[in-house]
């Protein structure tokens, strides 16, 4: 989005030319909104080579933003698809990519870290702190030259304000029909002598469905360890839980019915999710042309989730899935300025390191009608199956950008990654092991031509290439779920540790214009 920003000037009087009227200069300056998820970088938004959005905290507040999903619905070629009626877990599609409630197609970041679960890729949507967000980032399109896995329909990066002990609170507090309650808020103290910033938040509704109650409770601390003209090092911790059931889907009769009701067979679905994630993010500058940056941030979550797959009309099988997943990342990027040619140029280079590992456990409630499910009790039975899978990813990128000519910049990148994936079943048997490798390589190429620079307006032009994939998840790899069918064996799962990635070339043009 531009912005038109006005500086005046008043020429400074002698005593001599007091006697006469001042002559005020006035210069109009148009500035481009300044964007770091594009390049990994600070960045003009006129002078990317991707299509982007930005979304600032000035315009979150102009709308009743419930959770983060609701402000990306304002950023075109995004929709979401919410099932329960209130956006309480929406389902993204970008640009066409859509995973189907089973996967992600695009990486979700906060303050450049990953947020995506590890074994299916999705958000948890609700726990991220809306009262902290300072601006919202996406870019549309392929983006693995700088993001790698999942990054084929786009990159979201969700930035929190800066901290200091005097910066403004910001909170809400709402209320409605269905019990439904949101409190949220955002604040800066004092701490011995250094700034920390707390965010809260407290939601519940019980839904206008049956069975559709959810709450949900985050907590999160950024604090500034080190705060120098050269160097910076933060902390942030983050906690959330979330209580949600699911109402599922409806026959048309039922729903003619009642537009409120639900089908028994999903009566006991109901999740609980915890996590609790730890990171350290640091800065340093050398000299007026290298900045170095990275971050290290450790994940626990535990999850349980009970979960019915309606197999007919009127006919479920319910099982409950108990997960705990540890997850560890590091990033470092190493940016130097004017290194090659006399044009101005930059150099980015870095590299991304992740490894997860979870443990898993199915248990049986029930299989059966609607009517079984009405009478039935829910209790958990027995064991199903279980088991361990892990995830290590490693990826290498950089790129390279160059004004050739003073309205001309070229944009070269290229990243390489490399995915490790592994599981062990320890019931109903055991295993040796199944094992899933992926390498992949991919390459970018992007011009923006400025045609337009003027008080009055300003225009790019930018067209780019590049190759971009996603690799099967975990639980699309080894998920143990059974389905009973009629026939041997008799059980059914519905991952395949033979999944190879999906792959996207993205070819692209594009503008971007302003008028002040």
């Amino acid at each position: 989005m531009r912005f038109a920003i006005f500086l005046a000037a008043a020429a400074a009087a002698s005593p001599l030319a007091a006697q006469r009227p001042a002559v005020e200069d006035t210069t109009v300056v148009s500035l481009d909104a300044v964007i770091v998820s594009a390049e990994r970088t600070s960045t003009l938004l006129g002078s990317s080579v991707s299509s982007v959005s930005r979304i600032d905290a000035a315009q979150l507040r102009q709308f009743p933003q419930a959770t983060v999903a609701d402000a990306l619905q304002q950023v075109p070629g995004f929709a979401l698809a919410t099932f329960d009626g209130l956006g309480g877990d929406p389902q993204l599609m970008v640009r066409g990519f859509y995973g189907g409630g089973e996967a992600e197609y695009a990486v979700v970041l906060l303050d450049g870290r990953p947020f995506n679960q590890l074994q299916n890729g999705l958000i948890a949507w609700d726990a991220i702190p809306l009262s902290a967000i300072e601006a919202i980032e996406v870019v549309r399109g392929g983006s693995s030259a700088l993001y790698g896995d999942a990054a084929i329909g786009g990159v979201i990066n969700i930035i929190t304000r800066d901290v200091s002990g005097d910066m403004p609170a910001r909170w809400s507090v709402s209320g409605g029909e269905h019990d439904t309650f949101s409190g949220d808020a955002d604040v800066g103290v004092t701490l011995g002598g250094r700034g920390i910033g707390l965010s809260g938040a407290i939601d519940r509704t019980a839904g206008f469905r049956d069975h559709a109650e959810r709450s949900s409770f985050r907590l999160g601390v950024r604090a500034p360890l080190l705060a120098g003209p050269t160097a910076s090092l933060d902390l942030t911790a983050h906690t959330h839980a979330r209580d949600f059931q699911e109402a599922g889907a409806v026959l048309g009769s039922t729903l003619d019915a009642s537009r409120a009701a639900s089908d028994p067979i999903f009566r006991f679905d109901e999740t609980q999710d915890r996590a609790h994630m730890l990171s350290l993010l640091g800065d340093a500058v050398f000299g007026a042309r290298t900045r170095l940056t990275g971050s290290i941030t450790g994940e626990y979550r535990d999850l349980d989730a009970v979960r019915t797959l309606p197999l007919a009309p009127g006919y479920g099988d319910t099982k409950e899935r108990d997960t705990e997943t540890t997850r560890g990342f590091a990033t470092a990027q190493l940016e130097i300025d004017d290194t090659f040619l006399p044009g101005a140029d930059h150099l980015l280079f870095g590299a991304d390191l992740t490894a997860g590992r979870f443990d898993s456990e199915y248990y049986v409630i029930m299989a059966g009608t609607s009517a079984d499910y009405a009478a039935a009790s829910g209790e958990r039975g027995e064991l199903d199956a279980s088991g361990t899978g892990s995830r290590a990813a490693a990826g290498a990128f950089a790129q390279y950008s160059v004004n050739l000519l003073r309205p001309l910049r070229l944009v070269l990148g290229a990243r390489f990654d490399a995915v490790r994936d592994a599981f062990d079943a320890s019931a109903p048997s055991e295993d040796d092991g199944i094992t899933a490798s992926h390498d992949e390589f991919s390459p970018k190429i992007g011009l923006n031509f400025e045609y337009a620079r003027s008080a009055a307006r300003s225009g790019n032009l930018y067209i780019t290439a590049g190759r971009s994939f996603k690799a099967p998840t975990l639980d699309q790899l080894f998920d143990q779920r059974s389905i009973g069918v009629p026939y041997p064996p008799f059980s059914v799962t519905l991952s395949n540790d033979q999944l190879r990635p999906q792959y996207g070339v993205n070819l692209e043009a594009g503008l971007y214009h302003g008028v002040a």
